[in-house]
């Protein structure tokens, strides 16, 4: 009987964690069909199950998730997250849903005013996606303006801040990392903010101002993952002083070019102002280039800024290149020891000019996880 009873018991319990699991994947798949509402109800009801239901703690922190990403209720996905810490204090969950709870209560304000912003923000960022760039960036600036006081506006603008990045307004970047440096005196936001503008000044080229910068994270960090980015900033400088020295020698290799070809052509043509008219004159390798040129930069230019600015300087360069070349070959029939002679001068300035737009372009780490990892 004893037996009976048991296998009786196993066997409801299996068929209770069996419907509970059922239960559980059914409210996923109602969120990932735009249903967040029916979800949490069906979840809700199997994180009140406890601890005893293998599913609880799972379910609360989909919960919990589904009021702040879809349901703009950050105070409601704040107590949830409480709520796992609390009643689930065992569950592999409860350092993810603690470091939630407290970016949302700090992002709330310690009277909870920044409900109404943050819940904005946070559908902005979901429909992201789903809007054009220009009307999300103009829907955190109304935000920003509503709620001049809301506690997470750093983050808001540290966002505007990378989107303006990335669409090469740089000025209106340094301008929104500007902002919060001067809002936030210490603490993560301050860190990033000042870790931003090093980053920034590093890609304009100004290592001394990106130096004092990051010098400033230094000085602020003190969690271990502001201190883990104030170590990547001094790498990060430490390689783009090296980077410059690379730059340098680049464009020694390209001033050689030039001369050498400025003299060759005065030589070949008996003066400089003869040598000059000649040079005007486009040869056919320049005017095959051109039209390819033009329509490779535009192209970048339409994809990623910065990748764009990169292929533009090469494919003027090598314009450039060839424009010289050939109009110094065209004064004088060439020899075999001066043909020679030439192609080596033109790949060593092809290769400068890559390096400098590759290294003005910030696409060193770009380029080597593309080859790391491939185009996805």
């Amino acid at each position: 009987m004893r037996l009976v009873c048991l296998a009786l018991v196993l066997l409801v319990g299996g068929r209770a964690a069996a419907d509970a699991r059922d239960e559980f994947y059914r409210g996923a798949n109602l969120a990932q069909e735009g249903r967040p509402k029916e979800a949490v109800e069906i979840l809700s009801r199997i994180a009140d199950q406890g601890p005893s239901e293998p599913f609880a703690d799972d379910a609360l922190l989909e919960v919990a998730r589904l009021r702040e990403e879809k349901l703009g209720d950050p105070l409601g996905a704040a107590q949830a997250y409480e709520r796992l810490v609390a009643e689930f204090p065992q569950s592999r969950l409860v350092i993810r849903a603690r470091r939630r709870a407290e970016a949302l209560r700090a992002a709330l304000g310690p009277d909870g005013s920044g409900a109404a912003p943050l819940a904005a923000f946070q559908d902005v960022l979901s429909s992201f996606a789903a809007r054009p760039r220009e009307e999300s960036m103009a829907r955190v600036e109304r935000l920003l303006a509503d709620y001049p006081a809301w506690t997470d506006a750093p983050r808001a603008r540290l966002w505007l801040g990378a989107l303006r990045e990335q669409r090469g307004e740089l000025d209106g970047a340094m301008a929104e990392y500007r902002r919060v440096t001067d809002a936030v005196a210490e603490g993560e936001w301050a860190v990033r903010g000042w870790r931003a503008r090093g980053d920034l000044l590093l890609l304009e080229g100004d290592l001394d101002g990106a130096a004092a910068a990051y010098r400033r994270v230094t000085e602020l960090a003190r969690t271990p993952t502001e201190r883990a980015m104030a170590s990547a900033a001094e790498e990060r400088l430490a390689t783009a002083s090296e980077r410059r020295v690379w730059e340098r020698v680049a464009w020694v290799i390209l001033a050689g070019f030039l001369g050498f070809m400025l003299i060759s052509a005065r030589r070949a043509a008996g003066s400089f102002s003869a040598a000059l008219r000649g040079l005007v004159r486009p040869p056919t390798e320049a005017l095959y280039l051109l039209p390819i040129a033009a329509l490779l930069t535009a192209a970048a230019l339409t994809e990623h800024v910065l990748l764009g600015h990169a292929v533009t300087l090469v494919a003027l360069g090598g314009v450039a290149i060839a424009w010289l070349n050939g109009a110094v070959l065209a004064f004088s029939p060439p020899g075999r020891a001066r043909v020679a002679l030439h192609i080596a001068l033109c790949a060593a300035a092809v290769v400068a000019i890559a390096v400098i737009a590759v290294l003005r372009g910030q696409l060193v780490d770009l380029i080597a996880e593309t080859w790391q990892h491939g185009t996805e």
